[in-house]
């Protein structure tokens, strides 16, 4: 167990299992997800501290980019923490120019998530009480490879036509219009996976997907978000989104 999130136990009465960040410690549990060779730095451990002492926390995670080992100098610390608590409780603050993004969870949420739950997919384990923590990750695994309820048709077909008459409207060029056009670009990549049955998993992620799996939607988003993009740009990417999937729902018809 790390010293300090030992003493915080200690300090609580609390048990549990506490992994140092990116190394399994004594008794942790195989099926941890946890990215190696990287010590937990100053700022998580007096998190873990903090959120022992004072919420009583007894399982503990990080996640986002900070998480998959995809940070940069301007990514913020996502934590997820769990105790015995009615409501969630969220904590935001600056520290020496490091943002923090802290949620404090009901403890039941550990034995029952939801899709809303779906972004801790892939955390690391910083502590756990008995395997609580493992358990829901696998919970969310699960989950997300069932995948996401499907649209009905009517849905579909909505938001392609949503998607063509904002592309027009947004050509006023007025406040409104840009509005428009801000609000377009930010929904059809969600609408991308949306509309193909897949879930959406935030622009980081959906833009490597794109890259990997659909390179062609990928150029005409990259285009298509330049500040100086033409309405054409965004008209082929408005395309990209919904004409492919009349394709997929034309063959799906057929058979």
């Amino acid at each position: 167990m790390h010293l300090r999130c030992a003493l915080a136990l200690r300090s609580t009465g609390r048990t549990g299992t506490c992994l140092q960040y990116g190394e399994q410690s004594v008794g942790a549990p195989v099926s941890c997800n946890v990215r190696p060779h990287k010590p937990m730095d100053a700022l998580l451990q007096q998190v873990c501290v903090e959120l022992v002492r004072d919420s009583a926390a007894h399982t503990i995670l990080l996640y986002g980019s900070r998480a998959d080992g995809t940070e940069n100098e301007f990514s913020d610390y996502d934590i997820a923490a769990f105790a015995d608590i009615p409501v969630s409780k969220r904590d935001t603050r600056v520290i020496e120019g490091r943002f923090l993004d802290i949620f404090l969870h009901p403890e039941a949420i550990l034995r029952k998530p939801t899709q809303t739950h779906l972004t801790l997919r892939g955390s690391l384990i910083l502590l756990q009480r008995d395997a609580e923590a493992a358990a829901f990750l696998a919970a969310l695994e699960a989950m997300f490879r069932g995948g996401p309820e499907t649209l009905p048709p009517d849905e579909i077909e909505a938001r392609r036509t949503w998607a063509r008459k904002m592309a027009l409207r947004m050509r006023r060029a007025d406040i409104e219009g840009n509005f428009r056009r801000v609000w377009l670009l930010t929904a059809l990549l969600e609408d991308y996976f949306a509309l193909r049955g897949m879930w959406y998993q935030g622009p980081k992620k959906s833009f490597q997907w794109l890259l990997a799996s659909d390179s062609e939607t990928y150029r005409a988003f990259e285009e298509a978000l330049k500040p100086t993009a033409s309405f054409e740009a965004i008209d082929r990417v408005v395309e990209h989104v919904v004409a492919i999937t009349e394709q997929c729902s034309s063959a799906v018809s057929a058979a």
